[in-house]
């Protein structure tokens, strides 16, 4: 179980999340407050030159430090086929696995928006 520190947007209200894996690639958010409510994402490391630095409120919130194990996970809509699904780019969520931490960061950046799956996985 995680600790939801950062607002997922769009998902308001939950304290706690768990991820659950759904292969190497995809993962599931599961909100425990809602037994019905779930949402897609794909590990960062399986997508191709995607890099930005995390501003320090949000290392804060989730004690991060230079030394912590962190998750970094896009939000996905599941199209089909597979390759045509959707990938936001400009909203990560972050996980800090030493303590069990997460949030979503919002990237101050246009160039971060969204694509498809095709066009950003390795």
């Amino acid at each position: 179980m995680y600790t939801l520190k950062a607002p997922i947007l769009g998902f308001y209200g939950f304290d706690t999340i768990d991820i659950e894996k759904q292969d190497d690639v995809i993962s599931k958010i599961i909100f425990h407050e809602s037994s019905l409510l779930s949402a897609c994402m794909i590990n960062s490391k399986y997508l191709k030159n995607i890099s930005f630095d995390l501003e320090e409120e949000i290392k804060n919130i989730l004690g991060i430090t230079k030394d912590s194990k962190i998750a970094i996970y896009f939000p996905m809509v599941i199209q089909s086929p597979m390759e045509e699904s959707i990938v936001n780019l400009g909203a990560p969520i972050i996980v800090n696995e030493d303590i069990k931490a997460v949030g979503q960061y919002v990237i101050n950046n246009e160039s971060f928006k969204h694509a498809q799956l095709q066009k950003v996985c390795a």
